[in-house]
């Protein structure tokens, strides 16, 4: 590891082939010891992510924290916090400024990108005497590292103290906390050198950092569970609704063979969620003409239910080889103008990957004619100019 060690008194501020063609026309933790150098694999993979990590104090003893050293690995850069006592309870997550506690101004961290540290002892005695100081932590030496650029100490303020990690790009980061030396214990953060490579080498990689994607054949009334980690055994810390959409942070896993996206909910959840409920949404047109050409409309466009005809207009769209996933999405409602919709999943097409069919009607003497037929074309890899790549 090759750390540089320092002690630390003061903080620096400063489908089928013609709906194909159709959609065509629409682009024209572990511990020290156990490391080996089997776990530095050249393809550095990892499933840390790069959202907001916190875990509560282990034990009653509180401590101060007494120093902060630095160091590396093939795959990644890792900073580590001491403290004479139990493993301390800690806040991490990616920050625009990292601000000192109290007083509540910015902290100058070098780098593309910041990690806000928020740790759950002082760094003080119980006199009041400094226990870190920045003037040792500006002696870490950074130059050569791959990821590491600054560690800043924001402050020390109500038992808490903050630092500000400076790295090259937001990238994937765990944290974890282990016992010793003696009876104190260290808190570490790795920092990835860079996002994993694709799934063995050679998968999709279709996570997009920072891009919108969508629930995806999910049936009406259900929702898709969003996982601390990849992986279905995993703890469920959020939900996604049949249609709702998350903000993806550019990394991916493979479980097996199941390909798993990080993400955030629209209500600030960060999880994992499995890709194959999950697409981009690409341009919306309107495919009525197309359904009902050289077809009778008083047969494909009219059905005894709002649920039976939107089926119509997915079965159109569907796909036999592969066969196609059909989910009804959104259940039928009633009124002047009724409407459903429903997702048609599996095309047989490299980057579509399916259709969203919202499909109006009026009822006439009791039965339900087409109207419209709202479409927008669902991606796989991703939407330019609302065209999948």
């Amino acid at each position: 590891m090759n750390p540089s060690t320092t002690r630390l008194s003061s903080s620096r501020l400063t489908k089928p082939a013609a709906v194909i063609a159709s959609v065509a026309m629409m682009a024209v933790l572990v511990p020290l010891a156990l490391m080996s150098a089997a776990s530095a694999t050249p393809e550095c993979s990892n499933t840390w992510g790069s959202l907001d990590k916190s875990a509560p104090r282990i034990g009653p003893d509180i401590g101060e924290l007494t120093g902060v050293r630095i160091g590396s690995h093939d795959c990644w850069d890792r900073v580590v916090v001491d403290v004479n006592a139990d493993p301390p309870g800690y806040r991490v997550g990616y920050r625009d400024e990292v601000f000192a506690p109290g007083s509540g101004e910015a902290v100058t961290v070098d780098g593309g990108a910041r990690l806000e540290l928020i740790v759950e002892a002082p760094g003080y005695d119980d006199n009041g005497n400094a226990t870190i100081a920045q003037s040792e932590l500006d002696t870490l030496r950074f130059t050569g590292r791959s990821t590491l650029r600054d560690v800043t100490l924001a402050g020390s303020f109500e038992g808490q103290t903050t630092f500000g990690i400076g790295v090259r790009a937001r990238l994937p980061y765990r944290v974890f906390t282990l016992d010793g030396p003696g009876e104190g214990s260290r808190l570490v953060i790795d920092i990835a050198h860079r996002w994993p490579p694709e799934p063995d080498g050679n998968g999709p990689g279709f996570a997009r950092e920072g891009a919108t994607i969508n629930v995806v054949g999910v049936s009406a009334g259900h929702r898709l569970n969003v996982r601390s980690s990849p992986g279905l055994g995993n703890p469920i810390v959020g939900r996604l609704a049949a249609t709702e959409a998350a903000t993806l942070t550019g990394a991916e896993a493979m479980v097996g063979r199941h390909l798993w996206y990080e993400l955030t909910t629209p209500s600030g959840i960060g999880g994992w969620s499995s890709a194959r409920y999950l697409g981009y949404a690409g341009r919306t047109d309107d495919a009525t003409a197309e359904y009902l050409a050289d077809r009778d409309p008083a047969v494909v466009g009219v059905d005894a239910t709002m649920e039976g005809l939107g089926r119509k207009v997915a079965e159109f769209h569907a796909s036999t080889e592969p066969a196609s996933r059909i989910v009804m999405t959104v259940a039928p409602s009633s009124g002047d103008l009724s409407e459903v919709t429903y997702d048609v999943i599996g095309i047989g097409d490299d980057s579509v990957l399916g259709f969203r069919l919202h499909v109006f009607a009026t009822n006439v003497d009791g039965s339900y004619q087409l109207k419209s037929i709202e479409r927008t074309l669902l991606c796989d890899r991703g939407v330019e100019g609302g065209i999948c790549v």
